[in-house]
């Protein structure tokens, strides 16, 4: 028996395309997070059921790909109000944060050194940081005149970074409130040298 010709549907099409397009970004921004050095198209395209050609034709390059996962990843990310001046706050806001989102995308930065497409958001994402320490740590900083006070701004901003939380939690295996007073201890260390 031969069934008869499917008809030609732009609406399936287009459902079809979209649900390839939420495949990919899913699996990228999986693979991503487990293996941001070994970020491969064709890993990708075997997991997301699909061709690397179909990858390039949504996104265009990988370089696109990994930015757009950058991005997005900035998007989500939530900025927990913290007031000025509190650290032990300000650190369990940026910790819940980092829970959250510090093994996505925006927690691996080493592709930013091999793949120029990422270097934009990568330096976004340093400023944004900045902008967060300045603002949370502004009555414990000083004008930043001097070099001791930008050597503490320096130091707050390595301190609350992404990669301490990553090395701390991640790698030495910390629990979270253990991670969070070790961040701390290192901030009031720095603060109390005013």
């Amino acid at each position: 028996m031969n069934k008869p010709a499917r008809r030609y549907s732009m609406e399936r099409r287009s459902a079809n395309a979209a649900a390839t397009k939420a495949r990919v970004y899913q699996v990228a921004k999986a693979l991503y997070s487990e293996r941001p050095q070994d970020f491969a198209l064709k890993t990708v395209a075997e997991r997301a059921k699909t061709s690397v050609q179909t990858i390039l034709r949504i996104y265009g390059s990988k370089s696109a790909l990994v930015a757009n996962l950058l991005e997005a990843s900035q998007g989500q990310a939530r900025r927990p109000v913290a007031l000025p001046d509190d650290v032990v706050t300000a650190i369990r806001a940026r910790y819940t944060e980092y829970e959250k989102d510090g093994d996505g995308p925006n927690g691996h930065t080493a592709d930013g050194r091999r793949d120029p497409g990422v270097v934009k958001q990568l330096e976004a994402a340093r400023l944004t940081h900045r902008a967060w320490v300045e603002k949370i740590f502004a009555g414990m900083l000083g004008t930043q005149a001097s070099l001791a006070d930008q050597a503490r701004l320096f130091g707050l901003i390595i301190a609350t970074d992404i990669s301490v939380w990553k090395q701390l939690r991640r790698d030495f295996g910390l629990y979270r409130r253990a991670a969070e007073a070790v961040v701390i201890g290192i901030i009031t260390a720095l603060l109390q040298e005013r």
